[in-house]
Order: C-alpha cells, then sequence, then structure tokens
C-alpha cells in the first residue's frame, strides 16, 4: 500500500491510499487527557523526537482532537523539520484541512485529519508542528503525558510558519499540551 499509518511507537497499520485508520494514535501510551482552557492568541510549536519516527515519506497527514469536554481550534498550521529547540530548518509547509481550510475548528471529541501535503520526512531529523490559535478561536486544547515531544509556546503572537520564532518558552506541566493526536506518511 501506497500510504500507512503510523504511530511514534513504530507500529505500522497498512491503510489504502491516502486514507489513514481512524484509530491510529501517536498516543498510545496516554490514558488521560486532562483540559487546558485559556490557550488562545499563543503560538504552540510541537517538537517530535526522531527516535519515534519509524519511516521517511513524500507526503503526510496529520490528525488532530478536541478536548473530551469542549470545543477546539487554531487558525493555520504549518510542519517541518526542527532546527533549535522550536524553529523551523527553512523546509515547513503549511497544513490545510477539510480540502483547503487553512484553520480548523473542532467540536469536543472530534477528530479531523489535514488534506495530504507533500513534504520529504527525513526520520532522522526531529518534526516541528507549529500552529495559531487566534482569540477568536476556543483556545481549549489537551494535555496527557508523553515520552517523545517537547511543547513550547509563544503569548500573543502569530509565529507559526517562522523558521526562527523568537519568544518561546517550553511547556513545564509535567505532561505535554497538544491537539495533534495522529500522523500517515506516503513513502
Amino acid at each position: 500500500m501506497e500510504f500507512e499509518g503510523v504511530t511514534l511507537e513504530g507500529i505500522k497499520t497498512p491503510t489504502p491510499p491516502f486514507v489513514c485508520a481512524a484509530g491510529n494514535s501517536i498516543f498510545a501510551k496516554d490514558a488521560y487527557y486532562a483540559q487546558l482552557a485559556g490557550w488562545g492568541n499563543r503560538t504552540i510549536r510541537h517538537r517530535l523526537w526522531n527516535s519515534k519516527l519509524s519511516q521517511n515519506g513524500s507526503k503526510m497527514r496529520f490528525r488532530f482532537q478536541a478536548p473530551p469536554a469542549s470545543d477546539s481550534g487554531f487558525d493555520e498550521c504549518w510542519v517541518g523539520h526542527a532546527s533549535g529547540n522550536y524553529g523551523f530548518d527553512g523546509n515547513q509547509v503549511q497544513l490545510f484541512f477539510r480540502e483547503g481550510d487553512a484553520g480548523l475548528y473542532l467540536k469536543a471529541t472530534e477528530q479531523v485529519w489535514s488534506d495530504a501535503v507533500v513534504f520529504d520526512l527525513d526520520s532522522s531529523k526531529d518534526l516541528v508542528i507549529s500552529n495559531y490559535i487566534s482569540g477568536s478561536q476556543p483556545g481549549n486544547i489537551m494535555s496527557g503525558l508523553t515520552d517523545f515531544m517537547n511543547t513550547y509556546y509563544a503569548n500573543g503572537v502569530n509565529q507559526a510558519s517562522y523558521q526562527n520564532p523568537v519568544g518561546y518558552q517550553a511547556y513545564s506541566g509535567g505532561n505535554r499540551i497538544r491537539q495533534l493526536s495522529g500522523i500517515c506518511i506516503s513513502s
């Protein structure tokens, strides 16, 4: 099969081209997601460690999920290989949803896959997923234990696409904040 659902634990689930299995979670070890409110007007960057990426690919899709008890969303989202703690190395591309929308609004518990994006994933490099949540979005996100990513955020700015963003701090609440819940890679 051309397109495979891949967890960051290295489990591959064959699926038809450009269809990602709804049950394919990169957060298999998480037992509980806490809800964090008030995260509007921020850029959030997730750095996924390359040690958990199991294959290279030329196209990708990403799944995002709202918290169990509230709506969530963001205005734009970008993905690229990491440079420094949370910057891009210059190859970042924008993700789109529902056949061309830059932003995404999710109802409580809803999961949505991004449109397929051409991206040459090098699994020897860390991956950064960056999204901007404006003040008009619900600003609700999830947290949970993960052992494969770091989360950074900047208040009051939209630097989702920036190669060399500034003013970020690490989220140090013990858990990791996120909306991302799945990745599929096409070779």
